[in-house]
């Protein structure tokens, strides 16, 4: 096998291949609101497939319902909704005291997700990387040739 057979089918596999991204947010940032800095200002998660020179990607974007902030005894959650579909929801729940975030992902009432984990940076792409699920409200886009995007 040549170098240039080996290529090809690698090319191949990538042109037709389904992969997913992991994100990690920027901090909330509310004057006034100094607590809110331990949740992110939305979450993204992701899935994109490559097939026929074409990248297709599917995204659902959460954003913080800043009304839905509570306390309950040493941990503080807030929900986020689905820009897409507001049947879809993240809640996520940080614990100072020994600084664990979790994360619940609902789609139309039901549990899809749960997901802990301690560090800012590394849990959100741990739950990003989950990427999407059947049923959840997604904005697509197509990019006709993958070597231009």
């Amino acid at each position: 096998m040549t170098l240039f057979q080996g290529l090809g089918k690698s090319l191949f596999l990538l042109l037709n291949y389904t992969f997913m991204i992991g994100f990690v947010p920027h901090r909330l940032q509310i004057v006034g609101r100094p607590e809110l800095s331990i949740f992110p200002e939305r979450v993204l998660f992701q899935k994109s497939l490559i097939k026929n020179r074409r990248t297709i990607t599917a995204r659902a974007c959460y954003e913080a319902d800043l009304s839905s902030f509570e306390i309950v005894g040493q941990c503080q959650t807030l929900r986020y909704r689905n820009r897409y579909d507001c049947d879809n929801q993240l809640i996520i729940a940080f614990a100072p005291a020994d600084g664990v975030y979790r994360a619940e992902k609902l789609i139309k009432g039901q549990s899809v997700l749960d997901c802990r984990g301690v560090g800012w940076s590394m849990f959100f792409a741990q739950l990003t990387m989950f990427g999407l699920v059947r049923g959840e409200g997604v904005w697509f886009e197509v990019c006709q040739d993958v070597l231009k995007c």
